[in-house]
């Protein structure tokens, strides 16, 4: 049975001290833990970094597989996934993305939601690109419309954190679990959870501080709804996240999810 390497880094962020395990669960794939406070707030972050040289992404869509929605772990272990995360918040059919959302030629969203500012892509068509990106909607509409028409797979949610590294959110908002989507500098793609409610703006300002080089991020789930799952060989990880009043951990319930982001190894 292989042993994970288990790294202890302490770092401080602001006035707060936070504690970071890292296990190296195989070449291309780390999985982090931050553990603080920030504001009053208690932060409890998981990140999985995947190097997509060794890990390709899939989308998969309930209503692509005429299926029912499931837990994280159980689409992780009906379609072999390393790891599942939300792809996108849904709408009341508990099927349809809230926004545009594509993969190859199935559409499961056909409308780009005005509010959204970003669309998470991967598997491009042409091989000049890379086969990740954060695309943000400019003002040069043209522009940022064919680059989505150049990739197989395009997600469109919230942006939290812009690729010049802009905390997006404002100051008083909410506190909420989170499950986002983001890439760091070396195009490597970050699986995001913040169990713990925490305001947006602050998770931005925590995530912009950790040593993990992020280069853009989108929120995909808030609340109950939000989670994370990753198996690989003999480490499991499983957690879903709390709206602001479920804070006791027997609160935690696994949701049904119809649209999820996976990763599988090459």
């Amino acid at each position: 049975m292989k042993k994970y390497v288990l790294i202890i880094i302490f770092i401080l962020i602001s006035s707060s001290g936070v504690c970071s395990s890292l296990k190296d669960l195989d070449k291309g794939l780390q999985f982090y833990n931050f553990q603080g406070a920030v504001a009053g707030y208690n932060y409890d972050i998981y990140i999985l970094k995947i190097n997509p040289d060794f890990y390709s992404l899939t989308l998969l869509m309930c209503s692509k597989t005429k299926q029912k929605p499931m837990t994280l772990k159980k689409w992780a272990e009906k379609y072999n996934l390393i790891a599942a995360i939300n792809a996108s918040m849904f709408w009341k059919d508990q099927r349809t993305s809230t926004g545009y959302m594509r993969s190859n030629k199935y559409i499961n969203q056909k409308l780009i939601h005005k509010g959204y500012g970003g669309f998470f892509v991967f598997d491009p068509k042409d091989k000049d690109l890379p086969y990740v990106d954060i695309v943000e909607r400019g003002k040069a509409i043209d522009s940022w419309k064919n680059l989505l028409e150049r990739y197989n797979n395009v997600i469109q949610n919230f942006r939290m954190i812009s690729k010049n590294g802009k905390n997006l959110w404002r100051e008083k908002e909410k506190a909420f679990s989170v499950s986002a989507i983001g890439i760091d500098k070396k195009q490597n793609v970050l699986f995001i959870f913040s169990k713990f409610p925490v305001p947006m703006y602050y998770l931005n300002e925590i995530l912009l501080k950790l040593p993990i080089n992020i280069n853009g991020c989108l929120f995909t789930e808030g609340g109950s709804t939000s989670g994370l799952y990753i198996r690989y060989k003999d480490f499991e990880f499983e957690s879903s996240g709390y709206s602001q009043i479920e804070v006791l951990p027997m609160s935690e319930q696994k949701q049904n999810i119809p649209n999820v982001l996976g990763i599988k190894k090459r």
